[in-house]
């Protein structure tokens, strides 16, 4: 989701349901998530879809580097904001996912009108 959010160090059934699966989650707090003030929301003003998009790839990137994880099996997923990001993700860099799952992205604007999230 977001831009107007971020993720905590709180505990999501959703991503221990993943790990119980055995996948391994990387949740991303991108410049423009209010977690980092508001000149950095206000950093993403213009760069939406560029900014956002390159800070996931790198933190997807410098996981993939550390071994941890199996570059040939990585998922994109998000909703909102991050369904927007997911699609450019694997738009902007196909070679490096394997599949994405968007949930309700933030794309499409005539659409967005009457099915989508936000009232902005």
């Amino acid at each position: 989701g977001g831009p107007h959010s971020c993720y905590m160090s709180d505990f999501m059934v959703g991503n221990a349901a993943l790990c119980l699966l055995g996948f391994a989650v990387l949740s991303v707090n991108y410049r423009g998530s209010i977690g980092f003030g508001q000149a950095s929301i206000d950093a993403l003003l213009g760069n939406v879809g560029t900014m956002d998009v390159h800070d996931v790839q790198e933190a997807a990137v410098h996981v993939i580097q550390s071994g941890v994880v199996d570059s040939a099996r990585i998922v994109v997923h998000g909703g909102s904001h991050g369904g927007f990001l997911s699609a450019h993700l694997i738009g902007q860099f196909p070679d490096s996912y394997m599949a994405a799952c968007v949930r309700n992205p933030a794309i499409g604007f005539p659409g967005m009108s009457v099915q989508y999230d936000l009232n902005e």
